[in-house]
């Protein structure tokens, strides 16, 4: 039966009918349980409902592309809203008038600006297939993937322990602290955001992902969670979002099977490594106790035992990278289109198509290059292979009008961080140490099924060439491509890619062999999963063990905010201007609690270590200056240092006074260059005079 549509029409056929809809209400009792959960109450919903709305921006123009009846117009709207509202929030910060009034009227007046331009404007420009119940229910069952992966280990996070310490695990210590820092920077709703750990510097980083947080608690903070239940409640949203756009591009590339693209798109999430059941298997092998695994980075055993590069899987992409994983939704949206439009795209679809990318390179520029990379190649050879001639090409290249735009928007606001000088290009010493092992190990069970997926290629190159081509440029960025400063960082965000892709090839690979055997496409599914399943179950179980307190790598595994700590955060909030500059020493704090000071006390720094951000020398050079501050004994000295870095306020814990005995003394004696403001059994805090 031929499920396609017609260009230009909407069938009844695919609405979501009550019926099917049925199965939608499991994914959404379940967020608005976990959203109650994580926002302590009634706030979380109250915040969810915001997220909700943020998505409006991006329906019409979803609508304009797949028709404004086809359930792919409200998944790949979601995909596009929540950026567009991100952008239509930063205009006010551009331009200095940033407030509740000015988000709310420009969020407002462009949104209906939108919808009033491009909702009428709803008949299918693309040949989508027509989406059945059946469509409803495997979309359905992947939408729950998400809290299934992230419930536990979000509503563990900022949890106290027996003595009212709030503990956070690594690796939440990494990315979410750096994101309760980045939020709480954009929240002083300056031009330019500063980089926290360098007072005074512009942050070059790709924040716009964090301007709607930011921008709700400017807008409706009183009633609204504190700020991890806001980040959390909001990375369990994108993250649905995200897989909604992974399993309408796995979908749509598969020819509709939704069945095999369900199963694709859980393999490609659930059991993409088999490092889980290396790390048993070496463990059994010596006698090591099993719990010791508990003390791993399962994610990274290509790194850890041989020195290779690291692919993460997509559960850290839902537990630790929302900007990342929000800018793939963005653009899969443009690679759907690819997978399903003729070659010779309509310019109003190319424009579409262009804006999704822009979006994705504004969220992260590098996963957002990539895929526009990987649209442009795909339509272009598409161009060739039907000779649909020069106008089609020109079409194609109007695609490249937002991407320029975002391009430039990036330049404006500096958030590109690092720079080309940053990239090396060649066999490096990652890639040559396991070139076939370690991609077997960090990717094998997610590409034996795309590896199928390929064996049909020839006869389906036209809704695969996506993701055949994201595979390929994935696997040359992994073995060609590293950045001078991090050598892992290209094999995590190339990895992204090449799972996303590897996840619609296998869908195409899982509906053939099912034609041909469901009996052995049932054994190789579960052949797969027994591979891939112990990587996911052990990461899950290890991103909530806060009761972890052991040491690893130079760092804690669980980091434990003591109630005196956060009292003296609290006191820090309250007392002291909200651009004034606190300092810790960030040497010895190393790698255990390097961000308290913006993520707790939402406060800058003269100097820091930021392990979320690309090493610099200036972040070394300046903290050596803070360590000789707290070393000095001559109390003049340490004030000149202090005044030299523009420091206000000076922090010294239980970390400093270990590390510097007699440091209160000296401090509470120099009554001229330093005032104690704060005490308790914890912390003391100076005021620089």
């Amino acid at each position: 039966m031929n499920r396609s549509l017609r260009l230009g029409t909407s069938r009844p056929h695919t609405v979501i009918r009550p019926s099917s809809a049925v199965a939608l209400l499991a994914p959404a009792g379940v967020l608005l349980w976990l959203a109650w959960r994580l926002g302590g109450g009634p706030a979380g919903w109250v915040y969810l409902a915001g997220l909700a709305l943020a998505l409006l921006p991006g329906w019409p123009v979803a609508a304009y592309v797949f028709g404004g009846r086809h359930p792919a117009a409200w998944i790949a709207g979601a995909a596009l809203g929540y950026p567009l509202t991100g952008l239509l929030l930063w205009l006010p910060l551009a331009l200095g008038v940033a407030g509740p009034v000015t988000f709310a009227g420009v969020w407002l007046v462009g949104t209906v600006l939108l919808w009033g331009v491009l909702w009428p404007r709803r008949a299918a420009r693309i040949a989508l297939p027509a989406w059945t119940s059946r469509d409803t229910l495997a979309f359905a069952l992947v939408l729950l993937l998400v809290p299934l992966i992230v419930g536990r280990p979000f509503t563990r996070i900022g949890e106290p322990d027996a003595d009212g310490a709030r503990q956070f695990r690594a690796y939440f210590t990494a990315d979410f602290l750096w994101h309760m820092a980045l939020t709480a920077e954009l929240e002083k709703l300056e031009r330019q955001p500063h980089n926290p750990y360098v007072a005074g510097e512009p942050l070059k980083y790709y924040w716009l992902h964090f301007v709607p947080p930011a921008a709700a608690a400017t807008v409706a903070g009183k009633w609204l969670p504190d700020r991890v239940g806001r980040l959390t409640i909001n990375a369990t949203g994108t993250g649905t979002i995200f897989l909604g756009s992974l399993f309408l591009f796995v979908w749509a590339s598969s020819e509709a099977r939704a069945a095999a693209a369900a199963l694709a798109t859980a393999l490609a999430v659930l059991a993409s490594s088999a490092e889980g059941l290396f790390l048993i298997y070496d463990h059994i092998r010596v006698n090591a106790p099993l719990g010791l695994i508990r003390n791993m980075n399962v994610d990274a055993v290509t790194a850890w035992f041989f020195g290779a590069f690291t692919i993460d899987g997509l559960q850290r992409a839902l537990l630790y990278n929302p900007h990342h994983s929000m800018a793939a939704a963005s653009g899969l949206v443009a690679l759907t289109i690819a997978a399903s439009a003729d070659a010779a795209l309509m310019a109003g679809v190319a424009l579409a198509a262009g804006v999704a990318l822009g979006l994705a390179f504004m969220l992260s520029p590098f996963p957002g290059a990539c895929l526009v990379a990987i649209f442009g190649f795909s339509c272009f050879i598409q161009i060739l292979a039907s000779r649909a001639g020069l106008r089609a090409i020109v079409r194609l290249a109007l695609s490249a009008l937002p991407v320029a735009a975002a391009f430039g928007w990036c330049v404006l606001n500096q958030t590109f961080e690092g720079g080309p000088g940053n990239l090396h290009f060649g066999f490096y010493s990652a890639a040559r140490a396991m070139p076939v092992g370690a991609l077997l190990l960090a990717a094998g069970p997610a590409l034996a099924p795309a590896l199928v997926g390929l064996a049909v290629l020839p006869s389906r190159w036209r809704r695969m060439l996506p993701a055949a081509s994201g595979l390929g440029l994935a696997l040359f960025l992994i073995y060609f491509v590293h950045l001078r400063s991090e050598m892992i960082w290209i094999g995590w965000r190339a990895g992204q890619i090449l799972l996303l892709c590897a996840a619609a090839l296998s869908a195409a690979g899982l509906a053939a062999l099912t034609a041909r055997s469901r009996t052995a496409a049932a054994i190789f599914v579960v052949a797969v999963a027994a591979i891939g399943l112990p990587t996911t179950a052990i990461d899950l179980f290890n991103a909530q063990d806060v009761e972890n307190r052991a040491r690893s790598s130079g760092f804690a595994w669980t980091l434990r905010v003591t109630p005196g700590e956060w009292e003296a955060f609290e006191w820090l909030r309250r007392r002291t201007p909200k651009d004034a500059v606190v300092q810790v020493d960030p040497i010895t704090r190393g790698r255990d609690s390097w961000t308290i000071v913006p993520s707790f006390a939402e406060r800058r720094m003269a100097a820091g270590l930021p392990i979320s951000l690309l090493a610099q020398p200036q972040y070394h050079e300046l903290s050596e200056k803070v360590r000789y501050l707290y070393s000095t004994a001559d109390a003049a000295e340490a004030w000149h240092v202090a005044r030299m870095l523009q420091i206000n306020y000076l922090v010294v814990g239980r970390v400093e006074r270990d590390e510097y005995p007699g440091i209160v003394a000296r401090l509470d004696e120099a009554t001229d260059y330093f005032l104690r403001r704060f005490v308790n059994d914890d912390v003391h805090i100076y005021r620089v005079r």
